[in-house]
């Protein structure tokens, strides 16, 4: 039997500005691979949620917008975070608006030994988590990076695989 697809979670509510990030990353990876598209979910990003989700996974991938100043590399504005293998570092310098937020949930499911096989996290800077309908201008430049990150994370993966 052949292992399942990874599992892509947006993770956001698209109604608090660039906290719709991760769904508007889905969203694009929908359009874009169409009928290649792997197993996409958006999720609010509660912990018990995400714990839910990738039990049982081999691998998970997650994108989402955090508030945090120090998300930016020298490769742009994605910072891809090998979750299995590391610690999330402290990504918040205010409360998410997810209640426990990713950090928390990775750290959770850690302790509990029920992260997946694999777990990488695609974070993006947000500016503006505040209640309106559309993401900040570099939120929105930043979704094609962010979606162009985790198409090269699924070809590498399917080329391991193969």
């Amino acid at each position: 039997m052949s292992p399942r697809p990874p599992l892509v979670i947006g993770i956001g509510n698209p109604q608090r500005g660039d906290d719709g990030l991760g769904i508007a990353v889905i969203d694009t990876l929908r359009t874009r691979l169409g009928d290649r598209a792997p197993r996409l979910r958006c999720l609010p990003g509660d912990a018990t949620g995400l714990l839910t989700a990738w039990e049982g996974e081999d691998c998970v991938l997650v994108v989402d917008a955090l508030a945090a100043p120090a998300i930016a590399s020298d490769d742009g504005p994605v910072w891809r975070i090998d979750a299995q293998a590391e610690a999330l570092p402290a990504l918040h310098e205010r409360a998410s608006s997810h209640g426990l937020g990713l950090a928390e949930a990775v750290e959770l499911a850690r302790s509990l030994d029920r992260l997946p096989g694999r777990l990488v996290v695609f974070a993006v800077r947000g500016e503006r988590f505040e209640r309106q309908e559309t993401l900040s201008p570099a939120a929105q430049t930043a979704v094609l990076p962010a979606v162009e990150a985790i198409e090269r994370e699924l070809a590498t993966l399917a080329q391991a695989a193969a």
